[in-house]
């Protein structure tokens, strides 16, 4: 199976990301065909100096606040490059895109501007930000994401992966995900226990990042 992994903004300027890079070399292992973007650190290089300042934490909320990200960010920042970005990831041909939800106005930005090009492709979004109790409900009410991982991703996004590659789109027996069930609603298929096998998991993967 293709998969595309997409670190969105905003995140640290000077590491990789740890979040795709370890699930990238996770999906790998299980014979996956991987394709990473580091979105954050590609938006953080193209900006201009006098936009750089809005990857400052103090920022933070703007890039969250739907309103600020409309009016500030989305128009300055990423809708200048946004289908450069997604020319590259759907050139991969991918069946599944993961996205690393940092910011979650970028996160569904994102998300919509895939599956207006790529309809049935599997939008699968993840991350800190993504528990019940944080935006995870949010983000699967936005309407053009599948499913949203809430905890450790690595099993639920093999799941996920192996299931599009039966045919099936049907994840409510997967636990960890948010699963859309319709405009404001969600079903929560409960807490999945963590990898207990370490030494299972593989080294994060940096290729094709711009290291």
């Amino acid at each position: 199976m293709r998969v595309a992994l997409i670190a969105t903004p905003i995140w640290a300027m000077k590491t990789p990301p740890l979040t795709t890079a370890y699930l990238s070399g996770w999906l790998k292992k299980h014979g996956h065909d991987v394709l990473q973007l580091d979105w954050n650190i590609e938006l953080f290089h193209h900006a201009p100096l006098a936009l750089k300042d809005y990857w400052d934490r103090t920022h933070l909320h703007k890039w969250q606040d739907a309103d600020a990200y409309r009016d500030e960010i989305a128009p300055r920042i990423i809708e200048p490059t946004l289908s450069t970005y997604v020319d590259r990831v759907l050139a991969h041909r991918p069946d599944v895109v993961g996205i690393s939800a940092y910011s979650i106005e970028a996160t569904r930005h994102m998300a919509r501007a895939l599956k207006a090009r790529a309809p049935n492709t599997v939008i699968v979004v993840g991350g800190q930000v993504c528990d019940p109790g944080f935006y995870g409900y949010g983000l699967a009410w936005s309407g053009s994401i599948d499913v949203v991982v809430h905890g450790e991703g690595e099993g639920p996004l093999l799941d996920i992966v192996q299931r599009v590659a039966d045919g099936r789109r049907d994840f409510s027996d997967i636990k960890g995900l948010l699963v859309p069930q319709g405009p404001g609603a969600a079903e929560d298929t409960g807490l999945r226990p963590p990898l207990a096998d370490l030494d299972s998991l593989a080294w994060p993967d940096f290729d094709g990042l711009p290291m």
